[in-house]
């Protein structure tokens, strides 16, 4: 009871702390900034790092010529006259407001660590849920751009926002341009604070016009507008003219593996993935393109090295299970992948795609059920192509037994073709119904199709290896083939199995008697009419004495 009583109080405690946590961290909100652009019609975000000096994304000022900012929390307009300086390779530019007065925020000096709390002020215009808090998931650096990559879902109009710690410092800003049909944006990422304190050693106070022409970030911009609407050539031209602006931005060579995916240019890819890669070491997206482009061509080991490695990075980046299960599963590891796709719906419940990857290989797995309920789950979700599936696979009314009994009535009405249809649709849906396999089998043997009657029996004897009829029926086939000896075999077996098994003596009776084994198949009819056959005993007259 002890045990229990101290359990609620440390609950209590900490729910009290993540409260307060939260609450502290609002006190932050007049240290950030909502950015108005071109007459209103752009909005992204900043934060104060001087009375007069606003930090931001340069792809949220670029092109324009006029805007403003309001500190959160308020109604003030404060005119953007210009910019002080910008560093195109990660994104960063320092901006000039010089009405602007608040409370500047402080860099952190500590690098984060995976795991750790971080908060990010939202948008205004976007929400009205002001602070959003997550978890560090990794960072990665090299010499000209480091990333942190959060929990929190991050949107357009959250660029160039601050990322703090508990403490209230900025560990990075905000960056969510990525274009992702995998993520579709639903973790933020933010450029490591290091680049900005090496943007601001440069001190550089001659304060410029605000007209930055449009250049990389533009092209970028227009290359997400064309992907969104399925331009993918449109949008690998207007990328390939960022990265020959400024060739040293990794989000552009991801964005282009990501389209050039589409377009089946799986080398290009892995090429593009390279280059993000050398920029940003542990950059979990490229990672996982360049292991779908690979699995196109076949590279299943360099595939899931490259799943495997996302995985270790990110152990929650749900997409990299999704696709090392694609490729086991192509590699008839079927309880490996479908153990993947079980993690990557744990990690993301709501994600259709992995509901509709993990049905199509229970579906063709014999877990017909199983597979047809995560294709329902998916359209619940809202897969548009979800119906289509259960129109295709799924939409029967029957049951395997109910189209079972179906097709004994329409042979016992000689029906025939149409048994052996609703014994087609029984096994479909059941693969593993023996009498199925069984009746089709005879079905098969009565419309003289012996090959086809042997290959059900040999299914059923799969699934039961000591079914008796199976034997015997297979042997009557058979011995239609010509197959005696296989036939007899088949008939010793059943006997083997049901000493009293009357039918497979008169059967291997009559296939020794077209052997010539007059001695034999006495012998087996002899048997049969002591089980109480009496027909047998006029096989042994007619053909013993």
């Amino acid at each position: 009871m002890k045990r229990i009583i101290n359990l609620l109080i440390l609950t209590a405690y900490l729910t009290t702390y993540s409260q307060n946590n939260k609450k502290d961290v609002s006190e932050y909100l007049n240290s950030t900034v909502t950015i108005f652009l071109d007459d209103n019609t752009k909005s992204g975000s900043g934060f104060i790092i001087e009375n007069g000096k606003i930090i931001t994304n340069l792809h949220v000022i670029e092109g324009n010529k006029n805007g403003y900012a309001i500190i959160n929390g308020t109604n003030i307009k404060h005119k953007i006259d210009g910019y002080f300086d910008f560093d195109d390779q990660t994104d960063l530019a320092i901006l000039s407001a010089p009405t602007l007065k608040g409370n500047p925020l402080t860099l952190a000096k500590e690098k984060p660590k995976i795991g750790d709390k971080v908060f990010a002020f939202e948008n205004p215009i976007i929400s009205s849920k002001i602070i959003l808090e997550g978890k560090v998931n990794y960072t990665s650096s090299s010499e000209s751009n480091g990333i942190i990559k959060t929990s929190i879902p991050l949107n357009r109009g959250n660029s160039g926002g601050a990322l703090i710690n508990s403490k209230g410092q900025v560990i990075g800003i905000v960056n969510s341009g990525i274009i992702s049909d995998i993520e579709n944006l639903k973790a933020g990422y933010a450029i490591e604070v290091s680049f900005l304190e090496k943007l601001l050693k440069r001190k550089n106070e001659t304060k410029k016009e605000l007209n930055i022409k449009k250049g990389a970030f533009h092209y970028f911009n227009e290359s997400q507008l064309k992907y969104n609407v399925k331009d993918y050539q449109g949008a690998l031209l207007d990328l390939n003219k960022s990265i020959e602006l400024n060739p040293n931005f990794f989000i552009y060579y991801y964005n282009r593996a990501n389209i050039k995916l589409k377009l089946r240019d799986y080398e290009g890819s892995i090429n593009d993935c390279n280059k993000a890669l050398k920029i940003i070491p542990n950059f979990v997206l490229a990672y996982n393109v360049r292991g779908l482009a690979k699995s196109k061509i076949k590279d299943n080991s360099g595939a899931i090295n490259d799943f495997n490695k996302s995985i270790e990075i990110d152990k929650n980046f749900a997409s990299a299970y999704n696709g090392r299960g694609l490729v086991k599963a192509s590699l008839k590891d079927i309880a490996g992948a479908i153990n993947d796709f079980d993690k990557a719906i744990q990690i993301e419940p709501k994600n259709e795609l992995f509901y509709v990857s993990r049905g199509g290989i229970k579906y063709f797995s014999d877990l017909k059920k199983e597979g047809c309920e995560d294709f329902q789950k998916a359209k619940e979700l809202g897969f548009k192509d979800a119906q289509q599936l259960l129109n295709k696979f799924c939409n029967n009314n029957q049951t395997a037994k109910e189209y079972f009994e179906s097709a004994i009535i329409k042979e016992r009405n000689k029906d025939y073709y149409g048994a052996l249809s609703d014994y087609n649709k029984a096994i479909e849906i059941d693969p593993k119904l023996v009498k199925a396999y069984n009746n089709r089998g005879n079905l098969k043997g009565d419309l003289k199709d012996y090959e086809g009657a042997i290959s059900d029996f040999n299914k059923a004897l799969l699934l039961n290896p000591k079914d008796i009829f199976a034997y015997s029926n297979r042997g009557i086939a058979k011995t239609k083939i010509k197959d005696y000896n296989g036939a007899i075999s088949d008939f010793t077996k059943a006997i083997s199995l049901d000493p009293k098994d009357v039918s497979s003596y008169m059967a291997r009776g009559i296939t020794q008697q077209m052997l010539g084994n007059k001695k034999e198949a006495c012998s087996d009819w002899q048997k049969a009419g002591e089980l109480g056959y009496e027909r047998a005993y006029l096989f042994i007259k007619k053909y013993c004495n």
